[in-house]
This record gives structure tokens, sequence and C-alpha cells, in this order.
């Protein structure tokens, strides 16, 4: 294991318990005791220590990442001003005592290739707020139990991007296993930036409630977000994401487009006032699943529509599921299919029930659900709409 950084007069303080002072050390040397931040434990810094020369100090909270342990793998780290240049082997881990980005800055992975990976796991109580840029060739995973902000000025561009405030062990990282848990209510994440991937990559959003309201593009890739306390995310035909125990909201008020790629929401509940693509040119229209375990309200745009392909696949359920002013579409030279509170009857029949059925369901006069075929030798589509108990819609089918 090589852990290498070279550092450009830059240092952070750092509170030594047995010695009972605070201490200026290197951005990659570790605190002994507990290292905490400069403000978290301000109260106790005595006005002498603010004699010490500006030069010699970093106290910028929203500076790149500091407090470097490299668990596994091969790491070199190296500042340059406002770019932190790391270069990981495959699969390397890595804990930080606190994992932030400030604007104007950026920290960069370099990477092998596209689908060589690092696990960033922050250890400490600090949240992370990533306001300038990440990028790298490869796929980032940022794990931090103690919440994660995106800011609306950030730009992340990678590979692929895992954010999650549940953990994942080395173990299951190491072998490709996508399973998150935490022992309580997972923290909050928020996205306001712009999160984009290489073609065919991934963003997986978790939390124990998310915010997005950025952008996140991922052409012919995946996008998950989830809230749950135990999340397992499987390479399937469909969005692959097991909630096994839901937590809070998932609310998506900004874009997400994935081309001809998928899109996976989940949670307890579901807010979508956002847009939602999956549109293609060529190929058939990609795969859009929003399932909630209580409630989902939906409303703005959604579509998997294809030019000159078949449309694609949308499915929308909770138990209780609202449309308001909603534009749902699955058109294509032949229309593809649109299933809201269950399948056909209800599933009734089928060997293996995709979809749970809504109890309720009420769609307004202003939602539009299209199936439509383009093409005058096409086929239109299918659109289904169901709930166990009351269907009302006055909605344009």
């Amino acid at each position: 294991m090589t852990n290498h950084a070279s550092m450009n007069k830059t240092y952070r303080i750092v509170w030594n318990d047995s010695l009972g002072v605070w201490q200026a050390v290197g951005e990659w040397g570790s605190g002994s005791g507990k290292g905490v931040s400069f403000l978290r434990r301000q109260r106790r810094v005595k006005p002498w220590l603010f004699a010490i020369p500006v030069a010699l100090l970093s106290l910028n909270l929203w500076a790149n990442p500091t407090g470097m342990e490299v668990i596994s793998g091969n790491v070199h780290a190296v500042q340059q001003g406002s770019l932190l240049n790391i270069t990981n082997s495959d699969k390397a881990v890595i804990h930080w005592q606190q994992f932030n980005i400030g604007a104007g800055e950026t920290t960069h992975f370099s990477q092998a290739s596209a689908s060589s990976s690092v696990l960033n796991r922050v250890v400490t109580s600090n949240p992370s707020q990533i306001l300038g840029n990440l990028t790298s060739n490869g796929q980032v995973y940022l794990i931090n139990p103690a919440g994660i902000l995106v800011g609306k000025d950030a730009t992340i561009d990678v590979a692929a991007f895992v954010a999650s405030t549940l953990n994942i062990s080395d173990a299951n990282f190491t072998a490709g296993i996508q399973q998150f848990s935490a022992d309580s209510l997972p923290a909050h994440l928020t996205n306001l930036g712009n999160i984009r991937t290489a073609n065919g990559g991934q963003v997986y959003l978790l939390g124990g409630s998310v915010d997005q309201a950025g952008n996140i593009t991922a052409p012919n890739g995946d996008v998950i977000i989830a809230a749950g306390q135990q999340i397992t995310i499987s390479d399937t035909a469909t969005p692959g994401v097991s909630v096994l125990v839901p937590a809070g909201q998932v609310n998506n008020l900004g874009q997400i487009t994935v081309d001809a790629g998928r899109v996976g929401i989940a949670g307890a509940v579901i807010h979508q006032t956002g847009r939602i693509k999956a549109d293609t040119v060529v190929a058939e229209g990609g795969k859009i699943r929003l399932v909630a375990s209580t409630k989902a309200t939906i409303s703005g745009d959604i579509s998997a529509n294809s030019q000159e392909g078949k449309g694609g696949h949308i499915d929308i359920s909770a138990p209780e599921t609202l449309l308001t002013a909603a534009k749902i579409s699955a058109e294509g030279t032949d229309g593809g299919q649109i299933r809201i509170g269950g399948e056909y009857q209800g599933g009734k029949g089928l060997a293996v029930d995709e979809l749970a059925n809504a109890q309720t369901l009420k769609a307004d006069k202003e939602t539009v659900i299209s199936v439509n075929a383009t093409s005058n030798q096409g086929k239109g589509g299918t659109a289904i709409l169901w709930s166990d108990s009351n269907t009302q819609t006055q909605a344009t089918i």
C-alpha cells in the first residue's frame, strides 16, 4: 500500500486530546486523538493561537478534502493551488476527516479506466459540502453518514457517481455488491448542482431522505435515487433498486436525463415536480420506475419517447397515487407502455406481478398520458391506470 502526498504550504488544525492543545499539522498528517475541524472546537481556542502565521494554516472549511488515511490500495495525492489531484488504484478505499470541495476548487481522481472505482468514506461527524468541481475518468463513491450537499454551482463530471449517507462495507464495495445500510435513520442528501457521467454511467443518490433539485445527465446510463435505511441496487432489466426499510421522502424538483437509459426512484414518499427524460432518437425509449411505499405525488414532465424506435416503459405506483398536471409520455414509431397504480387488472392471473397496486389513484383534468404511435404504420402502446379501491381520473389519455 502506498500513501504519498505532496502539499504546498497547506496545514490544518486538529485537537490533541492527549496534550490538551490545538496543533497545526500537514493536510495529510493524522491527528492524535480526535481530529476536529477548527470551527467546531473554536470555543476552546485560546487567543494566542491566532498568532500563528496565516501562511502556515488553511482555515477554509470548504477547501478540498483533508485528513486522508488510505485503508486499501495505492493512492498518491498532490495539492497544486486549488487543484487536489489524487491517483488511485482500482477499488482503493480512503478514509477522510472531511470531504468538502470549496467554490472554485477541484478534486480530481485519476484512475486506470472508466471501470475503475474509489471509495471515499468520511469517518467524522463533518457533513460533506461539494461547492466546487469533482472530476474523474473513473467511478467515485462518497459515503458520509453525517450528510451530503452538492451546491448549486457545483459540477461533478465522472464515469459514475455514488453519493450515500448509508454505509457500504469494504468487502461489498470490492466485490461490486451494491448493498447500503444504516443502523438508524440515515442523514439527508441534497443535490442542487450539475452531475454528469460518461456514456453508460451511473448516478446513485441514497439517503434517509433525498432532495434532487439540480441537473443529472447519464446518457444511456442509470440514475437511482432512493430514501431508506437498507438499500440494494441490482443490475436488472428494470431500474433495479430495492428499499427494504423505506425511510423518508424523495423530492425531484430538477431535471434527470438518461437518453435511452433507466431511472429508478424509491422511498416512503415520492414528490415529483421536475422533469425526467429517458428519450432517444433511434433506439427504444428508456425505462422509468417511481415506486413509493406510502404516497406518490406526481406532476411535471416524465417521458420515455423515441423518434425512430418504440416508446419506452414508465411505471408509477404507491398505495396513494396522485397525478396533478402531470405530462407522462412513452411515444415512438410504436407506442410504449405506461402503468400507473398497477398492472392490467391489478396483475390478476400473472405469474409475476411486477408492480405493486395502488389503493387509491387520482388524476386531474390537466394530466396528459400518451402512448401514441408517431408513424402512420405504427401501433399505439398500452396505458394502464389502476387501484384496488378507488380510481378517479379526468386525465387525457
